[in-house]
């Protein structure tokens, strides 16, 4: 026999339920102008991340228990195992190679830009990260180089990717 309070904890819940599942719909619709029906495919870590790139921003992922900054965001801190404690935090977008290598096998989708110059980049926030550099040749003297992350549109999409800092 159910008893008053549990029914209204089951209503509330549903309509909790509702609520998440109404804010979703929304959430997808707006990815869906801005990026259409294909990648970069969404999750509730990254999706602010993706629309403010969009925008033209940068940033890294920082952990609102322990404050511990990552990159890329996600929904579990990499450091505590916080669940959604993810906030997104303006990055200059600055640092400098760490090491790189050259990919000659890439997704479909990046074959007309093969070989791509892949680099890993500790930013000046503490952050390591990965993506690749354009406008650069492969050879020993990238390593310790100030790049930095810039926000363009490749093959119809919008990307991060590295340049070596003037």
């Amino acid at each position: 026999m159910n008893s008053q309070p549990e029914q209204l904890s089951e209503e509330a819940f549903a309509v909790r339920v509702r609520e998440r599942e109404k804010e979703a719909r929304s959430r997808y619709e707006a990815h869906r102008r801005t990026w259409g029906e294909g990648v970069p495919h969404f999750s509730e870590g990254t999706f602010e991340f993706w629309q403010r790139l969009a925008e033209g921003q940068f940033h890294i992922g920082r952990c609102t228990q322990c404050s511990h900054t990552y990159f890329p965001p996600r929904v579990i801190c990499p450091n505590c195992w916080a669940a959604d404690a993810v906030e997104l935090v303006a990055s200059k977008g600055t640092g400098r190679i760490f090491s790189y290598t050259v990919a000659h096998r890439v997704a479909n989708s990046l074959q007309s830009l093969a070989p791509l110059l892949m680099v890993c980049i500790d930013l000046d926030e503490g952050v390591r990260m990965f993506t690749w550099l354009r406008g650069a040749q492969g050879d020993a003297q990238l390593v310790g180089k100030r790049c930095r992350v810039s926000i363009e549109t490749i093959l119809g999409r919008i990307r991060f990717v590295a340049r070596l800092a003037e």
